[in-house]
């Protein structure tokens, strides 16, 4: 990573400040961000589809996480690294 041979992308640990930062509706932002054109199928898996017209400002701590999650999934990179990834979400 030192040497720009391997790029890392970091998923957000304090997902509670994810609405200061990023504007507009949910599906309007994994499109953007989705750089391996994966989001289709992984939105499905997250349980994120429902959410798509929402605004990231109405978000609950757990739908947050699971948008963090899968924004940072499709990021192309080498490695993710994963802080507390199950904070804020139910049990199933």
């Amino acid at each position: 990573m030192l040497e720009n041979e391997l790029v890392a992308r970091i998923k957000p640990q304090y997902v509670d400040m994810i609405p200061k930062r990023v504007k507009g509706r949910v599906g309007k932002v994994i499109k953007v961000t989705d750089k391996r054109k994966i989001s289709k199928n992984l939105a499905k898996e997250l349980e994120l589809t429902s959410l798509y017209d929402r605004k990231v400002k109405e978000l609950s701590g757990g739908e947050l996480q699971r948008l963090a999650c899968l924004i940072t999934i499709c990021q192309k990179c080498q490695v993710f690294m994963f802080d507390e990834p199950s904070s804020y979400l139910d049990v199933k």
